[in-house]
């Protein structure tokens, strides 16, 4: 590989951790080991969450990866002539053809080429990005490409395919979680003799496998009915008994398997459960709070800490506030003004932040430094911004969810008949989703 652009890849890479880094509260990485590629690989994951889903995957992948992207992505004028030269191969999509036929001979030749040099290429075999927990019908062209680069060494190249399921808290906010959950290889080589049989049926069988197994790897629910319930007894169970990420993931992973089970098992109760859910959650938005604040009333917390917390920690916030309010509002604000799709939400916010927090950091650096010409208290200055800038967002956080406790508790002691109910409410449903499955306690 040229050396500059061996630099510049790693400089991108580098500069994509360090931006998740602030950009999410916590990533989460299942089966670390099998990101370890040494061989020629094709990385699929599910696409919820456009520009970001491939920059998820490859941060964590120690091979050089190469990403199959969208060809519309390659014709501006500027962008399209950088994007050819940086790790990318342009496919053409059924939807974006405009009836005039799909021409990708010549980017599978360059798949072929580079997977038979070793390389590891990304691709989101759904083609396109959705919001949601539900993985969509994926295209045969994964499997094509993949069965292709294998039979042009006679099944000899050693090809496996490696899915990663992407699962994000909430995609197109700042601050939000992520869990990388890479899942075992597929080996191509085995579908040999079908592809000589027919590769149509190979290739189909292969994308079959590739469902199920991606799917395995995230919730994949049926439906947006049966997302919308899963979060809201996922949000309920979590706060109730705090686990790890990773096992948060796996006991979501449990109940969307045991309510679907009582479903088919005894409908009138999955009916009645389901009702009681949507009830609780729409009395609870209609005293403006959340599960965290009716939980907070029937469990002891020290409020007189939190109190004092809220006072000490309040001039800190204002310094973070003040002085990360350009670096981070302009990102957010950039985002609204573009009224994209709501799927670009996070990726607008994530990649103009790479621009936007140097740019404003280095500008008040400067400003201090001019102002008061003190080399040591600039430095000082320079350190504090970022860890007060996240200590600011801890606040905020934590100071709105105090005043949503302070509102509940406060109604809860005054006897207010609403909040009563949806107190006994949350308890009885705590009860029936931990007699549904035991991992609830996990």
């Amino acid at each position: 590989m040229n050396p500059i652009l061996f630099i510049i890849y790693h400089f991108l890479k580098g500069l994509t951790k360090t931006t998740f880094r602030i950009f999410f509260s916590k990533t989460t990485i299942i089966n670390k080991e099998s990101l370890k590629v040494t061989n020629a690989t094709i990385i699929v994951s599910n696409h919820p969450n456009t520009l970001l889903d491939p920059l998820n995957t490859a941060a964590y992948v120690d091979s050089i990866i190469y990403f199959l992207a969208n060809s519309g992505l390659f014709e501006p004028p500027v962008f399209g002539p950088i994007l050819s030269k940086l790790y990318t191969i342009p496919i053409q999509r059924q939807k974006d053809s405009n009836s005039r036929g799909i021409t990708n001979g010549e980017s599978f030749e360059r798949c072929d080429e580079f997977l038979s040099d070793g390389g590891c290429l990304y691709i989101a075999p759904e083609g396109t990005s959705e919001m949601e927990y539900r993985l969509r019908q994926l295209k045969t062209g994964t499997a094509r490409i993949a069965l292709r680069a294998e039979s042009k060494t006679n099944f000899q190249l050693g090809l496996t395919i490696l899915p990663v399921g992407l699962t994000y808290s909430d995609p197109s906010n700042f601050r939000s979680e992520v869990l990388v959950n890479a899942g075992k290889t597929i080996q191509v080589a085995d579908y040999q003799i079908l592809y000589e049989e027919d590769n149509f049926i190979a290739a189909r069988k292969l994308t079959e496998e590739l469902y199920k197994v991606l799917g395995d790897l995230i919730y994949n629910t049926e439906n947006a009915d049966e997302e919308a319930f899963i979060k809201k007894i996922k949000l309920i169970i979590d706060n109730e008994y705090p686990v790890e990420a990773e096992n948060a993931f796996f006991r979501t992973k449990e109940y969307i398997a045991k309510t679907r089970e009582l479903k088919l098992d005894d409908a009138e109760s999955y009916l009645e459960l389901t009702n009681n859910v949507i009830q609780y959650f729409a009395v609870a938005e209609s005293l403006k709070i959340n599960d965290k604040a009716v939980a907070f009333c029937h469990k002891k917390e020290n409020s007189g800490l939190n109190i004092l917390l809220l006072i000490l920690g309040f001039p800190f916030f204002i310094y973070g506030y003040i002085n990360n309010f350009l670096a981070f509002y302009t990102p957010a604000f950039l985002a609204k003004k573009l009224n994209l799709f709501v799927g670009y939400t996070s990726t607008v916010k994530a990649l103009s932040g790479i621009f936007t927090v140097p740019i404003f950091y280095g500008l008040q650096i400067w400003l201090v430094q001019s102002w008061f010409g003190n080399p040591t208290l600039s430095i000082i200055y320079a350190l504090s911004l970022l860890p007060l800038g996240w200590l600011s967002w801890q606040y905020m956080t934590f100071a709105k969810q105090f005043f949503k406790n302070y509102k509940a508790s406060r109604l809860w002691k005054r006897g207010d008949k609403k909040m009563s109910t949806l107190v006994e409410s949350r308890k009885s449903l705590v009860k029936s989703l931990t007699s549904i499955s035991s991992v609830a306690k996990l």
